[in-house]
């Protein structure tokens, strides 16, 4: 027994060893730097150890690498070492951004800059321009971000320092990545990662797959995120980089938190802010509010949704960070709304526009420079032909003349033809050159011009996409909440999928003499020509039955016929505007069961009770469309148990395609809700949406999708 005892604890002693090598090997430099710092005297090996130190602690302790930093300047100015003042300048910046200090830490970068170029050293200047490109883009302007970076990037590739290549193109990646551009950013983040990978660098590494992720998750490939920034946060835990486990922690929260995973979300945000907390991260900070935030606003806790929401909004406020300020007021508008609070919204809507605005930035262009770029080369190697031939006319003039003279007449002749070809190539050079500048000056007029339609065509397009935002606002703000619903029946699901940003479906409830009026409605088109319709049916719809009281399915659909006819003010026209509905009225029967009353204008009903399916069909004639003719709609009747279903749908559902432009069809359609008839009802949203995905798989939602599911 004592054996077995003694040989558990070798074994469990043996594998804590294994695993604190890793660890052990890491500190092990750390700890002789600062041996060899205590025995050093005061010149320049000691302001590299202090260097050294300021460069280890960067990511482990911020405020030691600032100390560290700090004692290196003052040693070197105390010794006139200008690369040494250069260098520590260059980390207390890095200390100074790391606690969104951005005006400190630019400055102490120009005067390393100043000092860099007053001794030409180009790693450092490369160094300097990296970091002064980080700082714009963190404060939004992306333009002066991409030209230090690109600055960089060519100072690196100078000197051929390919871990400074390899950082450069990760920046380049982020710039792209906070423009929104995020298939750009994954091609510079892959350049990155190939040059990190040939010189086997872990920070970049970490980094780059850290960036990956970011760009696969605002494509929402969220597989394809969750890998690359495993493999980025395996890397940071074992060389202890606290700051961007966290914020790697945080990128894998919201990943979950965009899946609808909120209890995966919330357990990786809060190990963020507690690491973030430690470390004095306030822009992390605010972003781990932030995502907590929207973890409470998907839960409907409203009441601490706001209250983290506004605590990250006072952070970004505080460090002048421009986009995480407009993303703030964007989720605090969101959680609004979900309360219905649609004033409070409407404001803080408003205000994540004026924040977004001022971000937006132009994309600049190189081919202007890159061709006169070539046109130089190609001037220069014209040039040295010539003067090569000039040199080989020369030579043989003198070999000539001092072989015989006698043949000086010959010699004058031949340096005569030699001059008039060198006139005429100097002429044909000179004429080829003057065209060259005037097809540059043409092409550099064209680009100009190119540019300001680029322009023109983005704030247009930039105009679009904010009308149609706060358009789908308001064509929400119209449909039933769910608090609206849960008035009426004690189970509900809705699926409402728009193709677009807005919809041409929508769905419509009201409840008179004791009477519950329910209508899905699917209109002509979709994007902005469909949600015009729908805001018309919609309207319809409320004078038909709250002003009119009309109870009867079918007449209600002959009078919405009416309206959409009146209302379009073509009686004489064939265009083919109209809209496809179902209409139902629920009423309490004389014995238990209760009384279903259906009409529908080319959709069916479908009623499930105890795994099975009745489907009531309607009429084949549509509202709207031929607008010359009456329309006749037929009401059905149907008893309905307590604890059915019924389900009103649009097309949409069944007309998505997926592998080999194959539709899903509405026979698969109603497979799948007598598969999940059992299920709650929000178990069975979570199917039928899980079980469209995966129909669809990569193929592009051809329709506006509606289904509404009614518990009896």
């Amino acid at each position: 027994m004592r054996f077995k005892i003694a040989k558990y604890w070798f074994l469990m002693l043996w594998l804590w060893g294994g695993l604190s090598q890793i660890t052990l090997a890491q500190s092990n430099q750390t700890d002789s730097l600062i041996q060899l710092l205590k025995k050093a005297n005061l010149n320049t090996y000691k302001v590299r150890l202090l260097i050294r130190l300021a460069d280890e602690f960067q990511h482990k302790s911020v405020p030691q690498s600032l100390q560290y930093a700090k004692e290196a300047r003052k040693l070197s100015e105390k010794l006139n070492y200008k690369k040494g003042i250069g260098e520590a300048l260059y980390y207390m910046s890095i200390g100074k951004f790391h606690s969104s200090q951005y005006t400190v830490a630019q400055n102490y970068l120009n005067k390393a800059l100043v000092l860099y170029k007053s001794i030409d050293y180009k790693k450092g200047i490369a160094d300097v321009q990296k970091q002064l490109g980080k700082i714009y883009d963190r404060l939004g302007d992306y333009e002066k971000a991409l030209e230090y970076h690109i600055n960089s990037l060519r100072a690196n590739e100078i000197i051929a320092n390919k871990k400074g290549m390899a950082a450069a193109y990760l920046d380049i990646g982020r710039v792209y990545f906070h423009q929104s551009d995020y298939y750009k950013s994954l091609e510079y983040y892959r350049e990155g990662l190939v040059l990190a990978g040939e010189i086997d660098d872990d920070d970049l590494l970490a980094e780059g797959y850290k960036n990956m992720g970011m760009s696969y998750q605002k494509i929402q490939k969220f597989v394809q995120s969750l890998k690359y920034y495993r493999q980025g946060l395996k890397i940071y835990e074992r060389i202890e980089d606290h700051t961007n486990i966290a914020k790697t922690l945080l990128g894998i929260g919201n990943v979950y938190l965009d899946a609808e995973q909120p209890n995966k979300a919330l357990e990786h945000l809060l190990r963020a802010r507690e690491i973030q907390q430690k470390e004095k991260d306030r822009e992390g900070l605010g972003y781990a509010y932030l995502g907590i935030g929207k973890v409470y606003t998907l839960a409907k806790n409203y009441k601490r949704a706001t209250d983290y929401l506004g605590n990250s909004l006072r952070i970004f406020k505080s460090i002048g960070s421009k986009k995480p300020v407009s993303e703030a007021y964007l989720a605090l508008s969101q959680a609004y709304e979900k309360q219905d609070n649609y004033k409070q919204a409407h404001q803080n809507y408003q205000l994540y526009k004026t924040y977004s605005d001022s971000l937006f930035n132009e994309t600049q262009s190189l081919q202007i420079a890159e061709m006169e770029t070539r046109l130089n080369l190609r001037m220069q190697e014209l040039k040295v032909k010539r003067l090569s031939k000039e040199q080989e006319v020369k030579d043989e003039a003198i070999r000539l003349h001092k072989a015989d003279l006698s043949k000086q007449r010959t010699l004058l002749g031949i340096l005569m033809v030699s001059s008039v070809l060198i006139l005429a190539l100097a002429f044909v050079l000179l004429n080829s050159r003057r065209k060259l500048r005037r097809g540059n000056r043409k092409l550099l007029q064209k680009n100009r011009q190119i540019e300001r339609q680029k322009k023109v065509v983005e704030g247009q397009h930039r105009k679009i996409t904010d009308g149609l935002r706060y358009a789908e606002t308001i064509q929400l703000a119209v449909l039933p909440s769910d608090v609206r619903l849960n008035q009426f029946f004690r189970e509900h699901f809705v699926i409402y999928k728009a193709k677009d940003m807005v919809s041409g479906d929508f769905y419509w409830i009201e409840k008179l003499n004791n009477k519950i009026v329910v209508a899905v409605v699917d209109c002509t088109g979709h994007g902005v020509s469909g949600a015009f319709m729908s805001m018309i049916g919609n309207t319809l719809l409320n004078e038909i039955v709250r002003q009119k009281q009309i109870m009867s399915p079918a007449t209600i659909l002959s009078e919405l016929h009416n309206g959409v006819v009146e209302s379009l003010r073509k009686r004489e026209s064939n265009l083919d505007l109209g809209m496809e509905a179902c209409v139902c009225v629920l009423e309490d029967s004389e014995n238990a069961k209760q009384k279903l009353t259906f009409a529908g204008a080319k959709r069916p009903l479908y009623y499930i009770y105890e795994e099975k399916i009745t489907e009531i069909r309607g009429t084949r004639k549509a509202v709207g469309f031929d607008f010359g003719k009456t329309r006749v709609f037929k009401n059905q009747v149907q008893e309905v148990e307590q604890g059915g279903v019924i389900y009103l749908t649009t097309d949409g559902y069944g007309d998505q395609s997926g592998e080999n432009n194959k539709r899903l069809g509405s026979g698969r359609f109603k497979d799948l809700l007598v598969a999940y008839s059992k299920e709650p009802l929000i178990k069975q949203k979570e199917h039928l949406e899980k079980a469209l995905q995966k129909h669809q798989g990569d193929s592009l939602q051809r329709d506006d999708i509606t289904v509404l599911g009614l518990r009896v």
